[in-house]
């Protein structure tokens, strides 16, 4: 089984936001990451690259990890 473990910086995300899980008999298991200082640029081609290829249209980095992770 892969290390999934991630190093731990800053303070609590749990002081920033708030998830309820309405049907947990649907979800056994909720995780989120809170990443701060984001800066909304184009992606690297090589990404834009692998979306087109995928179908799917390049927006910006933000959206275009979320789809690549996807892929």
């Amino acid at each position: 089984e892969p290390d999934t473990t991630v190093a731990e910086q800053g303070g609590d995300a749990a002081a920033a936001l708030k998830v309820t899980v309405e049907a947990p008999e649907l979800c056994s298991r909720y995780a989120a990451r809170l990443i701060t200082d984001v800066q909304l640029k184009p992606s690297p081609w090589w990404m834009m690259r692998r979306l087109l290829a995928a179908g799917i249209r390049p927006i910006n980095n933000l959206v275009d990890i979320t789809n690549y992770v996807m892929l």
